[in-house]
């Protein structure tokens, strides 16, 4: 599927919406590849005249907390064009592992000298700014390995949010060494709480539960042509309500 990607500069009202500078310790680093079993080049394809990668971006661009952005996708040549994009977009690129996802976001803390890190994934198109600003300060406040609001999971599947510290990512790449736990990441903190600092974030209520805004399925994705159709110009701006409301009134089964 084609795909019309504007330029960067088509989108620097977004980036010139703050004129706070950016934290070089703190970065939101999407992962993402290409390649899925499920939806195969799900990162790319459009939702309106973006695609999904280009909208997780433009999101990112809304912080309150402005940090760099950096796509961390793999080595592999079916990644090259996430890294066309990204470069494209005015953002960092990072390429590592393609299946080793924590030896991967070592690599990349330590490539760009980070202090921490937010993990966001290519695939969640209506990521919160606010959660994401939210969690970027209870990490600070608690002085946190790992602030998430995974555990428990009370938001929607797509609104996943985890900031960790360089510090954690090394200790999991010496500990963590599950297949599953490398590629999933913070897998091995949650399959083991008690042994990290975890500052911890849940939703006041039931509303978000099982709802899904991840794009991962064909169906995933038609629903996230509807919400974003329904958003109407710059669905960047939505809140997370606005994006649920869209989604109940999109209703795709």
């Amino acid at each position: 599927m084609q795909v019309s990607i504007q330029p960067a500069s088509f989108y620097t009202h977004i980036m010139a919406e703050t004129s706070k500078p950016l934290d070089r310790t703190t970065a939101v680093v999407l992962f993402g590849r290409f390649n899925s079993s499920r939806l195969p080049g799900k990162v790319l394809l459009p939702l309106g005249d973006r695609p999904m990668l280009g909208r997780v971006i433009d999101r990112m661009r809304l912080l309150s907390t402005p940090a760099r952005i950096i796509v961390a996708t793999s080595d592999q040549p079916d990644d090259d064009g996430i890294a066309s994009f990204a470069e494209s977009e005015a953002v960092d690129v990072f390429r590592g592992d393609k299946n080793d996802v924590l030896a991967r976001a070592v690599a990349c803390v330590d490539h760009f000298k980070l202090d921490r890190f937010v993990r966001i994934c290519c695939d969640s198109p209506f990521m919160d700014t606010e959660l994401v600003d939210h969690l970027l300060a209870l990490h600070a406040e608690e002085n946190a390995e790992l602030a998430t609001n995974m555990l428990p999971r009370s938001y929607p599947f797509g609104i996943s949010v985890e900031i960790l510290t360089a510090g954690l990512t090394r200790r999991l790449d010496r500990d963590a060494s599950d297949p599953e736990d490398r590629e999933h990441l913070t897998r091995f903190c949650y399959r083991f709480p008690e042994r990290f600092h975890i500052a911890r974030h849940s939703a006041t209520h039931e509303r978000y539960i099982g709802l899904r805004l991840v794009v991962d399925t064909p169906e995933d994705y038609a629903r996230a042509e509807a919400i974003t159709r329904h958003l109407g110009v710059r669905p960047e701006t939505a809140t997370l309500d606005q994006v649920v409301a869209a989604a109940s009134a999109n209703q795709v089964e």
